[in-house]
């Protein structure tokens, strides 16, 4: 797995909060009628949990790889070892449970193709949700993104670490130029892998390199306010001009500030928690939050009012923390481990006997 480096606690923290803020976005559309009592921005505001992965995940490529020895090949088997265990066994896990209770899934259309594409990160339409560029774990549109990001930037370590930066750019903005020239595109291939959304990672190993080089050092008064500006941008980005790429500047600013906000980088074992378990958040909060609809509905009779939403959404938050809390402790690391062990056994096969026999 990837080698260990100092943590930024601000990163970490944000990864957290990140997670939580796609789970803001998707709990009032669980229970009918809930969503009219969170405006519109609100919900603008935790859809953007997404565009803050994206920059992070950037700046963390380009802090983990700034030292030698990183090959592209490697690089690549890390990352799929690292990202696709666990989002293999929850959409296995879903589709198993379709199959056995196909009530609980009333919208979920499962087909050979579309599990094939799923598990292998190659966007496609979904069968379930018409027009919707959606793997069957609906989470996982996010990681296609990933993939093809991680690929990219593969190919850019080919070269020394001060050229990676400008051709991972020129790169994402060539793709999204092509969309801007010659699309929309049909395929869903071509549509996704041409998005605005692509510069969110080039702006990310921007911000990564910066800081590495020791170029991002502000007061604490400009990176608060570079936060402020940033939370703004993201609430208020669809009454906005240059819609399409608000969400990666109000993420890229937050993230900067945060860097540099002395406060922001003080150690807090809650947000270190929610940090490390944010991989596990994102992924099974539409579990946690479709059985919590069932028990809610069966328990509450109440048509919903203010004070119902704004219980739903806290329970919300707080259940999904919980539970991927406990699914980081109790299945994404035992699987990392796992992952990890079998591939040292792997290479200790491959050595020769006497080379086994000294280690």
């Amino acid at each position: 797995m990837d080698k260990p480096l100092p943590t930024v606690q601000s990163i970490q923290y944000i990864r957290g909060i990140a997670a939580l803020m796609v789970v803001w976005h998707h709990a009032p559309q669980q229970v009918p009628g809930m969503d009219h009592w969170f405006p519109v921005f609100l919900d603008e505001f935790g859809s953007s949990g997404v565009d803050l992965f994206f920059v992070l995940s950037g700046f963390i490529m380009a802090m983990t790889t700034r030292r030698s020895g990183v090959s592209p090949l490697g690089f690549m088997a890390r990352r799929i070892l690292r990202v696709a265990p666990l989002y293999w066994l929850l959409t296995l896990l879903m589709v198993s449970c379709a199959l056995v209770l196909p009530s609980l899934f009333n919208t979920l259309v499962i087909a050979p193709d579309t599990l094939v594409k799923s598990l292998f990160f190659i966007p496609h339409y979904s069968a379930s949700f018409s027009g919707a560029i959606w793997p069957l774990l609906v989470p996982g549109w996010t990681l296609n993104y990933e993939m093809f990001f991680y690929l990219v930037f593969a190919l850019c370590l080919f070269l020394s670490v001060r050229w990676r930066a400008a051709a991972l750019l020129a790169t994402m903005a060539l793709l999204v130029g092509a969309n801007l020239s010659f699309g929309p595109f049909s395929s869903a291939v071509a549509s996704a892998y041409t998005s605005p959304i692509l510069l969110e990672f080039a702006l990310g190993v921007i911000i990564g390199e910066l800081h590495a080089a020791g170029r991002l050092k502000v007061n604490g008064l400009i990176a608060l306010a570079a936060v402020m500006l940033g939370c703004y941008i993201l609430l208020a980005r669809k009454h906005l001009p240059w819609v399409p790429y608000l969400p990666f500047a109000g993420a890229g600013l937050v993230i900067v500030g945060a860097l540099t906000l002395p406060f922001a980088n003080r150690s807090n074992r809650w947000l270190q928690t929610l940090g490390d378990a944010s991989y596990s958040i994102y992924l099974t909060h539409i579990f946690t939050l479709g059985a919590l609809r069932v028990i809610w509905t069966k328990l509450v009779f109440s048509p919903p009012s203010l004070e119902v939403a704004g219980l739903w959404l806290l329970v919300s938050l707080i259940t999904c923390a919980v539970a991927g809390v406990l699914c980081y402790w109790w299945v994404e690391k035992p699987l990392q481990t796992l992952v990890s062990a079998g591939l040292r056994r792997l290479r200790t096969l491959g050595q020769p006997p006497l080379a086994r026999s000294r280690r």
